[in-house]
């Protein structure tokens, strides 16, 4: 099997859990496996996800004893490489890290949210209550997607 390339949210996610493991299930409360845009990430997450729930604590030597596929665990030891080579040069805290993704992960559900209602009331596929309820709805998650702080560069 040929894993694709992992997306840079879920490279940024991976490197958060294997610098500190005990971010696991803080990770999975706030973004779904669904959330990752390849299989790659929803697998590797996955099972991150499997050894955390069932109490082990997932750490980066654990978690590769209990993967099977080599691709996939020549993927995790590259995001290993590079989340250490990372971690010398960044200040900031791997929780810190992990707030700040999560808070992208919710910027994009919102926007995704948006487009499909959006599209909703363009299709003329509402009554005239829905429609109002709906952009009510639209109006409230821009509300809130704009009062989360974009990330600064820096």
């Amino acid at each position: 099997k040929t894993w694709p390339p992992l997306d840079p949210k879920e490279v940024e996610l991976l490197e958060i859990l294997i610098l500190d493991p005990d971010l696991v299930l803080s990770a999975l409360e706030n973004i779904e496996i669904t959330a990752l845009p390849t299989e790659t990430g929803r697998s590797l997450y996955t099972l991150y996800a499997r050894l955390a729930t069932d109490g082990n604590r997932p750490e980066f030597g654990y978690v590769l004893t209990q993967m099977e596929d080599p691709q996939l665990k020549s993927i995790l030891v590259e995001t290993d490489e590079t989340a250490n080579a990372k971690a010398e040069h960044v200040q900031t805290e791997a929780a810190e890290r992990l707030d700040e993704l999560v808070k992208g992960f919710q910027r994009d559900a919102l926007r995704t949210a948006g487009r499909q209602q959006l599209a909703a009331l363009e299709n003329n596929d509402l009554n005239i209550e829905e429609e109002k309820e709906l952009l009510q709805k639209v109006i409230e998650q821009e509300r809130r997607r704009q009062s989360m702080s974009a990330p600064t560069d820096g």
